[in-house]
């Protein structure tokens, strides 16, 4: 009895090890895989930016006139909230 309660052990073992290795090697494929996506990616970025020109990154991929949208908003808004007066700047001492 207790043989037949090792030997299924062993089979059990034997088993989850195998799965672990199955699953290593499939997230180690899956890596390779994003890697290689990444770079082909990159690689055809490259090639159909053109030369000489300032490469912004725009990751959400919108259009340089939302961009510069967004820039003027952010601007207009720093302008309207700087202070009216050197004195709101400093702290004042009670």
């Amino acid at each position: 009895m207790k043989r037949k309660l090792d030997e299924l052990e062993k089979k059990e073992q034997a088993r989850a090890q195998k799965k672990s290795q199955r699953e290593q090697q499939e997230k180690l494929e899956q890596e390779q895989k994003t890697e290689i996506a990444k770079q082909q990616l990159s690689r055809s970025w490259l090639e159909t930016t053109p030369p000489n020109r300032e490469v912004v990154f725009n990751p959400a991929g919108q259009s340089p006139l939302a961009l510069f949208a967004l820039l003027e908003a952010a601007a207009s808004e720093a302008i309207t909230t700087l202070p009216l007066s050197p004195s709101s700047i400093r702290p004042k001492i009670k």
